[in-house]
């Protein structure tokens, strides 16, 4: 009602406002939050068909800004570094030692894991081996986050329906376990995590390759 936030218009029908309508901020709204120097306006039209996996990269992305709170965070969406370009891509710097962490973080939704190994960490491995970091500007320790979720989980769920979905949620577990098992990649650089635990993410259950669970800043 304040025109802090306008609804965006879509490709598709709208058929469920709560879930499937994009908002976007306005001048207004950005004044509101003291950002107006970094406003701009992007009046594109987007659809409805893509909201689930939209949804997964905000709660992600605020996960980041809700949990990590020693740290100050600059999150770009579709940063591009040469052939790859993640969902997020977030700069991470500890408000009092200076220490930095980059992450670079996909957010699969896939029928099978298979896809993510075929279709995006061969692709990271090969560009990730043969650059140079500090001229791609990628001056921190860079690790690369795969958040994946089966395409029949519902992402909308939240931790508080999570009790009666609990068949459904060990079977995320299980496939992403698979995932990092049998990914072979670097294993200082990648982390797996089934989107479901998107509300964790500081918690040391972050898969490594070799199946053992860590923190993302270890």
């Amino acid at each position: 009602k304040k025109k802090l936030i306008v609804g965006l218009p879509t490709i598709t029908r709208v058929r469920n406002m709560t879930q499937e309508q994009f908002f976007a901020i306005t001048r207004l709204g950005a004044k509101h939050i003291d950002r107006v120097d970094e406003y701009v306006w992007r009046n594109v039209p987007k659809s409805p068909m893509n909201i689930m996996h939209e949804s997964m990269v905000r709660d992600v992305g605020l996960s980041f800004l809700r949990y990590f709170t020693d740290y100050e965070i600059s999150i770009t969406y579709n940063r591009k570094i040469f052939s790859i370009r993640p969902d997020l891509f977030v700069l991470m710097k500890h408000y009092y030692t200076n220490q930095k962490y980059i992450f670079l973080i996909e957010i699969e939704r896939k029928k099978s894991p298979d896809r993510v190994i075929r279709e995006k960490l061969c692709n990271y491995e090969k560009v990730l081996t043969n650059i140079n970091f500090k001229e791609s500007e990628l001056n921190a320790p860079v690790k690369v986050l795969y958040v994946f979720a089966t395409i029949d989980y519902n992402p909308f769920l939240r931790p508080q329906e999570y009790h009666m979905h609990k068949l459904k949620l060990q079977r995320q577990e299980k496939l992403v376990f698979n995932l990092a098992r049998r990914s072979n990649v670097n294993p200082n650089r990648y982390l797996f995590l089934p989107f479901y635990n998107f509300h964790r993410i500081h918690h040391s259950i972050w898969y490594m390759p070799n199946g053992k669970q860590k923190s993302v800043l270890l």
